[in-house]
C-alpha cells in the first residue's frame, strides 16, 4: 500500500492502481475508531439490504480502505435482528431417552 496526500486528501493505492476497469484507483482510508466509519458501514449494511459479510466488505472496499473491516462486520451482523433472524441455524431436536419397558422384549 502507498500513501500520498493530494489536494489535502491521504488517499491510499497500491495493486488496485493496475486494474483497467472504472473503478476508483485511489481509496480513501478510515479508521475503524471514527464514528462517521461506524455509521458509513451501518447504513451500507441497511442500505444493501443486509448482505453476508464478503458482498459487504467488497462494496465497501471499492470506495474506502478500512483495515481490520471484516472483524467490523461480524460485529455489526451479529448484532442485526434481521440478520440474527436470517443466517440463524435451526435447532436440533434432543430426543429424551425412552423407557424401560418399551426397549425391553416382550414375552
Amino acid at each position: 500500500m502507498v500513501v500520498y496526500i493530494v489536494d489535502n486528501a491521504v488517499r491510499v493505492t497500491g495493486r488496485v492502481r493496475q486494474q483497467s476497469t472504472n473503478t476508483p484507483k485511489e481509496l480513501i482510508p478510515l479508521s475503524l475508531k471514527s464514528p462517521i466509519t461506524k455509521l458509513l458501514v451501518t447504513s451500507a449494511h441497511t442500505v444493501y439490504l443486509h448482505p453476508v459479510i464478503t458482498a459487504l466488505l467488497s462494496i465497501i472496499g471499492h470506495k474506502y480502505y478500512i483495515p481490520g473491516l471484516r472483524n467490523f462486520l461480524k460485529k455489526v451482523s451479529k448484532r442485526c435482528i434481521v440478520c440474527q433472524r436470517a443466517y440463524t441455524r435451526p435447532m436440533q431436536q434432543v430426543m429424551g431417552l425412552l423407557p424401560h419397558v418399551r426397549t425391553s422384549p416382550a414375552p
